[in-house]
């Protein structure tokens, strides 16, 4: 009995172990995720679980007894049966099938099987994997990779991938094609064998930064390919595993060689506009729409006295522009934007102060999308123009001013002439102690006064008659310092500095002497609490540039007298017209406005030329240019002797003014001689055919109407061979001489002329018994 309970103990363990077995074997056949299918050698479905039939869309009920030729439609009867043999034969097999769900969706899986015993019968344990998201994602990864590969062997870039060995793992047929190698026998070498033979050191380091930081780089490099040098662009990324760590490298390159060369003929076709520009002598400048300074050259740096673009650099250029000219300045810059060119020249002030003329020629500047971006302007420096514009300007009006003085003198002097020559016979008639004689010495000073007046506009048109003689430049100098110390006062110091060479020039004394006086009066003026006036002499070669710079002068060398003084200056505006006739700064009653006009006058009738340096507060100086002859020549000194007075001759005199002829003719009667009339020119040759025998002397007015004092002197000499002429006009010698009116050499008595002075004239043309000069 006991043998027995101890057996049947054994057996009821033994058949509990059994049953949890199965419950574990059970409840994992339920819960797999995979579908386990049992089958018997029919194909026939024995048992299944839960998945096996969802996964298939049937319940339950339907999925139970269907064969398994039911759900794999892509297998004939033949091929199921041997599929199941050959599993008889091996015990297992796995392989993919492709099943159709209850819907007709078909399904990829992956099937493992075996044959197991159960109750006594060989049945198939099979287990079905559904792959058909794995199989999706396969192909669309093959489509993927097919689609890249097939870009990438298209591609005219070289692409590639290098691992961490820097060996090649891929090239494109590109690539392959410039090393001049089929892919394969490149694929699995090193870079520096096929790919770089010249690698460099920087080359090993952008790959290895791309394999240690896991970032991009974008590099360009050379490299050598067939013996061809190639500039080439490259992007390097890196290519990570599914850890995420940088395996390799794929490297996309692109032939940048032509685009370089492109880019280096463009960056020396850039430089070469800029070294043009750089070195144009004008301005050129681009300017915003807003007015800001975009770019200017060096020569417009200069311009506007600039040392570096940083300075004014995106600065307005407005501040820089004269107010008066803003506006139009504006309008210009409105226009460029608007498409149009346009031109101005105005005014503006430089950095530091100086004010500047300038000439501006503009036109919009474009870009490639045909947007304006900018005003280029072109600006030209004007200023030394306008100041010879200037100095041309008054040196026409000083000419107009001078031909109106030489026209009005002849008028005056005829008037003058009467008025002196009465007054002095009327003086000669009335004794001395008669009442009446200080009216007629009135009448005479105001007479002479106004001579004087004639004399100095004529002084100013350089009409007067000048008496030029060769002397050295410092006796003058010498001789009116004295002087001038007199005149300056005791708190005006006079400092002469003269030049250690001798100035020889040929020069009326008088007349320079003049000049001086009249420029050392008006700085003692402009010192009215002392100072210091200084007269210094040199030497200057005028060479044709300088001459065309300043806008005056012939080229030669000249004497140069300076007088400087300390005064209180003159602003631009009296600069301007101070050698104007009768202008001038003082008060009335002080100043006929003539000084400075007589200079410029006497200065030109010397080929010489004056000019004027004056600012407010800076005193002022005048430079006097003087044509210097050589030292070696000497002066020519001619005596002349005094003749008498009266005579014995016949004279024919032809003068159109009645007033005056009959004052000359009553001067000459009464000093004993004949005098035979001439209304003008052709009644003097008549009556010179009337007298031929009997006249000594002729005495012509020069503009006379009908047939003119040179005129008729021409037919008279015809008429009687040798006969002495002197010739008188209110105009002077210079101005007739320039007409054609008076031939140089002949005797002329410029009016007005006082009857003593006439008188000793006519007997020093009788008296030259050689006859007419030379």
């Amino acid at each position: 009995m006991a043998q027995r309970k101890h057996s049947i103990q054994k057996e009821t363990k033994s058949g509990s172990n059994a049953c949890e077995a199965e419950l574990r074997y059970r409840t994992l056949f339920e819960q797999s995720p995979d579908g386990i299918v049992i089958l018997d050698t029919d194909g026939r479905i024995l048992e299944f679980n839960e998945a096996a039939h969802r996964e298939l869309g049937y319940s339950r009920e339907e999925f139970a007894g269907l064969r398994i030729s039911d759900i794999d439609p892509f297998e004939t009867p033949e091929e199921i049966r041997a599929s199941i043999r050959d599993v008889l034969d091996k015990g297992k097999a796995q392989f993919e099938v492709r099943h159709r769900a209850r819907n007709g969706e078909i399904r990829d899986v992956q099937v493992i099987t075996q044959t197991i015993v159960l109750s006594g019968r060989i049945v198939f344990h099979t287990i079905w994997r559904d792959i058909t998201e794995r199989k999706r994602t396969e192909t669309a990864l093959r489509e993927s990779e097919g689609r890249y590969r097939a870009l990438a062997e298209a591609a005219q870039d070289i692409i590639f991938i290098i691992d961490r060995d820097d060996r090649i793992q891929y090239v494109n047929l590109f690539g392959a094609m410039l090393l001049g190698q089929p892919p394969e026998d490149i694929i699995g070498k090193p870079r520096k064998e096929s790919f770089s033979p010249d690698l460099s050191e920087q080359q090993k380091r952008n790959l290895q930064e791309v394999l240690t930081t896991g970032l991009s780089l974008s590099v360009e490099n050379r490299v050598v390919f067939s013996g061809r040098e190639v500039w080439l662009s490259t992007s390097l990324t890196p290519i990570k595993n599914q850890e995420g760590t940088v395996h390799a490298v794929l490297g996309i390159s692109r032939d940048i060689t032509e685009h370089r060369r492109a880019d280096e003929e463009l960056k020396a076709s850039r430089r070469f506009l800029e070294t043009i520009i750089e070195t144009e002598p004008e301005c050129v400048k681009l300017i915003g729409r807003d007015g800001h300074l975009l770019m200017i050259n060096r020569s417009g740096l200069n311009m506007i006295e600039a040392e570096t673009f940083e300075q004014i650099k995106k600065q307005p250029v407005f501040p820089l522009i004269s107010p008066q000219y803003l506006k139009a300045f504006k309008k210009l810059l409105h226009d460029v934007f608007q498409g149009k060119t346009g031109e101005l020249t105005f005014q503006m002030t430089s950095l530091k102060g100086r004010t500047i003329w300038v000439d501006t020629r503009a036109v919009p500047l474009r870009s490639d999308k045909n947007e304006i971006i900018a005003m280029l302007a072109i600006t030209r420096d004007i200023t030394e123009r306008r100041k010879l514009e200037e100095q041309l300007r008054q040196a026409q009006k000083m000419e107009a001013v001078g031909t109106f003085a030489g026209g009005i003198a002849h008028d005056f002097n005829n008037i003058l002439t009467a008025i002196i020559g009465y007054g002095s016979i009327l003086q000669m008639k009335i004794e001395q102690d008669n009442p009446l004689r200080t009216n007629v010495e009135h009448i005479l000073t105001s007479a002479e006064r106004g001579a004087q007046l004639t004399q100095r506009l004529l002084a100013f048109s350089r009409k007067q008659i000048i008496n030029p003689k060769l002397i050295d430049l410092h006796e003058i100098i010498r001789k009116i310092e004295q002087l001038l110390i007199r005149i300056m006062g005791d708190d005006i110091a006079l400092k002469t500095v003269l030049d250690d060479e001798t100035l020889m020039v040929t020069v009326d004394t008088g007349q320079i002497e003049q000049v001086l006086m009249n420029l050392a009066t008006n700085a003692r003026d402009s010192m009215p609490g002392g100072g210091t006036l200084t007269l210094e002499t040199g030497s200057m070669e005028l060479d044709e540039g300088y001459t065309k710079t300043h806008g005056y002068g012939k080229p030669g060398r000249y004497a140069v007298i300076t007088v400087s003084d300390t005064g209180t200056g003159m602003t631009e505006t009296t600069r301007a017209r101070v050698f104007e006739p009768f202008f001038t700064t003082k008060e009335i009653g002080k100043g006929t406005g003539l000084g400075l006009s007589i200079a410029y006058g006497i200065m030109k009738q010397h080929d010489g030329y004056i000019n004027v340096y004056s600012e407010p507060g800076k005193g002022t100086t005048f430079k006097l240019y003087l044509p210097q002859v050589p030292s070696r020549i000497k002066t020519a000194r001619i005596q002349e002797s005094i003749p008498f007075l009266s005579g014995f001759e016949t004279i024919l005199l032809a003068e159109d003014d009645s007033v005056v002829r009959n004052l000359t003719k009553k001067v000459l009667e009464e000093s004993g001689y004949t005098v035979i009339e001439a209304v003008d020119g052709e009644d003097a040759v008549r009556k010179v055919m009337e007298h031929k025998q009997r006249i000594q002397l002729v005495i012509l007015d020069v503009v006379m109407p009908g047939k003119n004092g040179k005129e008729a002197y021409d037919e008279i000499k015809k008429i009687v061979p040798g006969v002495r002429a002197l010739f008188t006009s209110g105009y002077t010698a210079n101005t007739i001489q320039a007409r054609g009116f008076l031939d140089k050499g002949l005797h002329f008595i410029a009016k007005p002329v006082s009857p003593r002075q006439f008188l000793l004239k006519v007997r020093e043309v009788l008296d030259n018994h050689k006859g007419q000069r030379g």
